[in-house]
């Protein structure tokens, strides 16, 4: 995004601050070390002090300095909020929204949902950032997103929750598993089979890790997968089981969802979060009304499949 002229300096020293470094900075935005330190030194000059501290490893942010970001990221975010309101006055153009996802609502919700607003919104912009819960706070925290979709609160203190839902964690295994016959499972039953597992920085790896570790089980698991399809593909093949939600689940390849009596696995929320100081645009306000009701509705119609 091009900002005019006055507000060129906040961009750029917002990104000095993000990256932590001149030269980082200078690659992501095209523009010379030398002319982007000038700028650096002609603010500190003019506010009368120092916005960042020159380290080995790279520079940080003095108070003063993290006074000035708070200004720059208001200025920033007005601008970027002036422009989709007149482009929505001028050419019906409603403006863009950019989404920081887990996996699984990138492969189901965000796509449904994005489906429903283009029946009525066709020029809303869409950017789907789809990452761990540690990359996507960091996307919301840098505001390269416009809020962040979560399982449980993320480990940050300001943030703004503005949905949550339960979404408890199911067992997921081939139609013609051995369990599949049980309607409700033990984390004794699936100790007894073997696990494809995510991988270790996400919340499901770390709620089955706890809720294992609290029943003094063994994790049986020689695979991990970064991604969920090839979790899915390989489990409807074997004996292995992989865990899911009903929010998640589709149809694509024959696999089936059963519930696990277990707190720390049924005691968990999908939620939406953003920052506090940075209200949503119009269309991310519009595409967040149409999330929540993808959420309610499909909870709710995929969890009657596997009563």
């Amino acid at each position: 995004m091009s900002y005019p002229s006055h507000l060129r300096v906040y961009h750029y020293i917002r990104e000095i601050a993000r990256l932590g470094s001149l030269n980082a900075a200078s690659e992501q935005l095209n523009i010379a070390v030398s002319a982007l330190s000038r700028w650096v030194n002609t603010t500190e000059e003019h506010l009368g002090c120092k916005l960042f501290t020159r380290l080995s490893r790279g520079l940080e942010l003095t108070e003063a300095g993290k006074v000035y970001i708070d200004h720059a990221n208001k200025l920033l975010d007005d601008e970027a909020r002036l422009r989709d309101r007149i482009k929505q006055l001028s050419q019906g153009d409603w403006g863009s929204v950019r989404i920081a996802s887990i996996e699984g609502a990138g492969e189901t919700l965000i796509p449904n949902g994005i489906a429903r607003l283009s029946k009525t919104h066709t020029e809303i912009e869409f950017e789907i950032l789809i990452g761990s819960p540690q990359t996507n706070l960091g996307h919301l925290i840098d505001r390269r997103a416009d809020f962040g979709i979560f399982l449980n609160r993320p480990d940050h203190n300001n943030l703004l929750q503005l949905f949550k839902y339960p979404a408890p964690l199911f067992a997921e295994m081939r139609s013609g598993h051995p369990l599949a016959g049980k309607a409700c499972l033990s984390l004794v039953d699936i100790a007894e089979y073997p696990l494809l597992l995510p991988s270790k920085d996400t919340s499901i790896y770390q709620l089955i890790e706890l809720a294992f570790a609290k029943e003094g089980l063994p994790i049986k698991s020689n695979i991990q997968a970064n991604s969920i399809l090839p979790q899915r593909s390989l489990v409807a093949q074997t004996d292995y089981i992989t865990f899911g939600s009903p929010l998640h689940w589709e149809p694509w390849v024959d696999t089936t969802l059963r519930r696990i009596e277990h707190p720390i696995l049924t005691n968990r929320s999908i939620s939406v979060f953003s920052l506090p100081d940075r209200p949503l645009s119009t269309a991310a306000e519009f595409f967040l009304e149409v999330i929540e009701k993808e959420i309610v509705e499909r909870s709710e119609r995929n969890a009657a499949l596997f009563v």
